[in-house]
């Protein structure tokens, strides 16, 4: 395939991030997405308190790739 312009690059799925948090006075643990520099929940959605606690976890990466892409298809893992 002859491409006149530059191939389109593997599309990757752009989220708002995901942030665990956990309640101090119940313990209940949940996740809420907001944007980075967004204010986060304000309360439990259990006990309805105002002790929540930001969880530092692993960080996740999501990515979808184009089968329309020139090089898709052509990685390790598939017969060549």
């Amino acid at each position: 395939m002859l491409w006149l312009f530059p191939p389109p690059p593997l599309l990757c799925e752009i989220t708002m991030p995901a942030y665990e948090y956990e309640c101090k006075a119940c313990g209940h643990k949940f996740e809420a997405t907001h944007g980075m520099n967004e204010a986060g929940p304000k309360a439990c959605p259990e006990c309805k308190r105002r002790q929540l606690a930001k969880v530092i976890g692993m960080p996740a990466f999501h990515a979808h790739y184009s089968p329309m892409h020139p090089r898709a298809g052509r990685g390790r893992g598939r017969g060549r």
